[in-house]
């Protein structure tokens, strides 16, 4: 699979040796394209490599997850004031560049709202950093009541939707979203650790546009499939 570059090249340290590139990045995690396997659930000091820097920036990860051929996502873990900041400068660095690459392409017709319901922070902030790195309008919320404040006012094209959450699951949203007029067209991705046949042929039979695994979807494999949910749209 090749490697989806940020505007800028990050590179990945482990023990002084080249592991990899960074995909995506947030102020509590990142994807990191990588041949490098490590186990989720271990903690791991790692070097980020920017452009410009004098040193690599040592950052203590908790591996969430590994895809076989593609990379892994982590989440930043033991965090100081100073490495906070320097993760911010990096974040700003990206901006800016991403603002000049804009500027020399052409203006795009409008921006893809795209609206993330998940509960689990981590998760949540970085998968919106990956479709904002996308050019997506992304907004992420956390339940399923937010998302039907949200729905009131906005209408997505596209929700990415969880399905195990507190007080009201991802299943009953659906039915919620399909039940109201305003919405019931609305395209719904079901994203989610659940993959038993049986709930996917029940979110199947309420419409979906598709059921990804979060085990099996790396921010970079989400990217690729909105790319051709909107380009089968047209």
């Amino acid at each position: 699979m090749p490697v989806e570059k940020l505007p800028i090249r990050i590179t990945v340290l482990h023990e002084g040796r080249l592991i990899g590139v960074v995909s995506a990045i947030t102020t509590d995690g990142m994807s990191v394209q990588s041949a490098t396997e490590f186990p989720r659930g271990k903690h791991i000091e790692l070097g980020l490599s920017v452009p410009g820097a004098l040193r690599p920036l040592p950052i203590n990860v908790l591996v969430l997850d590994h895809i076989p051929g593609d990379g892994f996502e982590a989440g930043f873990v033991d965090m100081n004031a100073e490495t906070v900041a320097a993760i911010r400068i990096i974040l700003g660095k990206i901006a800016d560049a991403a603002a000049q690459t804009q500027t020399k392409s052409a203006a795009p017709s409008g921006k893809k709202k795209v609206l993330l319901v998940e509960d689990t922070a981590q998760i949540r902030n970085v998968y919106k950093g990956r479709l904002m790195l996308d050019g997506y309008e992304a907004t992420a919320v956390e339940s399923a009541m937010e998302a039907i404040k949200y729905l009131r006012d906005e209408l997505p094209d596209l929700v990415l939707l969880d399905l195990v959450m507190p007080v009201m699951d991802g299943f009953k949203l659906l039915s919620i979203i399909r039940e109201t007029p305003r919405t019931a067209e609305v395209p719904v991705i079901i994203l989610s650790a659940k993959g038993a046949s049986a709930e996917i042929e029940k979110a199947m039979n309420m419409g979906i546009s598709g059921y990804l695994i979060k085990t099996s979807t790396s921010p970079v494999k989400l990217s690729q499939e909105i790319r051709e949910f909107f380009a089968h749209r047209g």
